[in-house]
C-alpha cells in the first residue's frame, strides 16, 4: 500500500510472519531501487489519474488545498489532481529520488514475531549500498502563537475545518461560501477561538464545500468538537 503525506512517502507491506525476510527484502528492493523506465512511469501516472477520477470526493480536498495553500497545495492534497499528475516528468522524478533515497532519509518500521536485532541487521545490510546523505531539514513550523486569555502565550497549530455539503437538486455554486460565512459568524466571539479566514465553493455535480481556518487556545481545544457541532446545527447543516 502506498503511503503519501505532505513531507514524506513510503510503502506499507504485510505478509506471513514465517516469511518476513522475503517480504522485507521485497519491500526494500522496491523502495530503494525502483524501476524508472519511461513506460513504467507512464503506467504509474495513468494508474494514479484513474484512482483520482474514481474518488470524486477528493475534488473537495483539492479545492480546499488550492484555496488554503495556493503556493503549495500538496501540503493538503499530496496525491495531486488529474490535471497536475500528467505533468510529472521522468527526469524530475529521477532527480527527486536521487536526493531522497539516501540512508539518513529512510526509516523502516517492522512489527512481527522476529528478533529485533536480527531484523535491524537485515535492514542495515540491505541499505548499506545507499549513500549516507544529509539528515533532512525539519519542516518549518506551522504553529501560530496565540495570546491566552490570562496573558500567557501558547503555541497551538492553526486548525482547518473542512465541511462537505450534500448534493441538492437546486443548490447554488455559491452555497459553500455562504455556509462558510455563516459558520465563521458562529465561531466569532467564542472564547479562545479566532477565525483566521474562511472560504467555500462548489464542485460537480451540484455539491459544495466550506472551509474555516481557526486559531484555538489550548483551553478551548477540548470543546472544539462540541462548538463545531453546535455551529453546524445553527446553520442547518449536519455532521
Amino acid at each position: 500500500v502506498p503511503m503519501v503525506g505532505a513531507e514524506s512517502w513510503g510503502l506499507l507491506v504485510t505478509g506471513p510472519s514465517h516469511a518476513w525476510q522475503t517480504g522485507l527484502d521485497t519491500m526494500l528492493r522496491c523502495a530503494v531501487r525502483p524501476r524508472l523506465e519511461s513506460l513504467v512511469v507512464s503506467d504509474a501516472r495513468a494508474h494514479l489519474v484513474a484512482a483520482l477520477r474514481s474518488q470524486p470526493e477528493l475534488a473537495v480536498v483539492n479545492e480546499a488545498a488550492r484555496t488554503l495553500r495556493p503556493d503549495a497545495p500538496g501540503q493538503i492534497a499530496p496525491w495531486g489532481t488529474v490535471r497536475t499528475v500528467p505533468g510529472i516528468r521522468d527526469r524530475s522524478l529521477r532527480s527527486h529520488l536521487q536526493q531522497s533515497l539516501v540512508g539518513s532519509h529512510i526509516r523502516v518500521f517492522f512489527a512481527g514475531p522476529a528478533n529485533a536485532e536480527e531484523v535491524a541487521q537485515f535492514v542495515e545490510r540491505r541499505l548499506a549500498q545507499l549513500p549516507p546523505g544529509k539528515a533532512p531539514e525539519k519542516p518549518p513550523s506551522r504553529e501560530r502563537q496565540i495570546r491566552h486569555m490570562h496573558g500567557e502565550t501558547r503555541q497551538v497549530p492553526a486548525i482547518r475545518v473542512l465541511v462537505g455539503l450534500e448534493e441538492e437538486a437546486n443548490s447554488s455554486p455559491d452555497i459553500g461560501a455562504a455556509v462558510a460565512n455563516l459558520l465563521a459568524d458562529q465561531f466569532r466571539g467564542q472564547p479562545g477561538i479566532q477565525v483566521l479566514d474562511s472560504a467555500g465553493g462548489g464542485y460537480q455535480p451540484g455539491g459544495g464545500w466550506s472551509l474555516l481556518r481557526l486559531s484555538v487556545t489550548a483551553d478551548a481545544l477540548p470543546q472544539l468538537p462540541t462548538t463545531l457541532s453546535r455551529a453546524m446545527k445553527n446553520t442547518g447543516q449536519t455532521m
